[in-house]
């Protein structure tokens, strides 16, 4: 994990009013990074421990935003479309606003109802862009194993 894309989305997730967190994931569903989610209730698990539930959260998480942003770019190609740039799911509660993070990942910001969505939209597509050029160097380097990364 990068220290300094984890600050960034901390510093960023925590700028936005009205945001209870944001997942970033691989486009094929494998859990990056999470920022948000202070009130996280345990979920059904062996291990109660906050950091455990925390962990369990951004992997629902994580498949639920990479299947999404896969239903959409599907849309996007039966469409000719081209790329899915955002995502929007809008709840009796909230919002789930996808978008695209580097040339690999995709970002998740999930805020309550009270979030105003052309706000959500703008600063998720400003964080993305900020997030992207990082994500996309260390996604190289856990392919390749620099930096004592693993091969993925």
């Amino acid at each position: 994990m990068n220290p300094e894309i984890q600050n960034l989305l901390d510093q960023r997730v925590g700028q936005i009013a009205h945001v209870l967190g944001a997942v970033v994931v691989t486009e094929d569903g494998i859990f990056r990074y999470m920022s948000g989610w202070t009130n996280v209730a345990a979920a059904p698990s062996r291990d109660t421990s906050a950091e455990a539930t925390r962990r369990e959260l951004g992997e629902h998480l994580a498949a639920m935003t990479s299947s999404m942003a896969t239903l959409a770019q599907r849309q996007a190609d039966y469409i000719n479309g081209g790329h899915m740039l955002r995502t929007v799911v809008e709840t009796e509660k909230g919002w789930c606003v996808a978008s695209r993070a580097g040339n690999h990942c995709v970002i998740a910001v999930h805020a309550s109802k009270e979030a105003t969505l052309g706000q959500l939209g703008f600063e998720l597509t400003d964080l993305a862009g900020q997030l992207g050029s990082m994500l996309d160097v260390e996604q190289r380097e856990l392919a390749t194993g620099e930096h004592g990364g693993t091969i993925l």
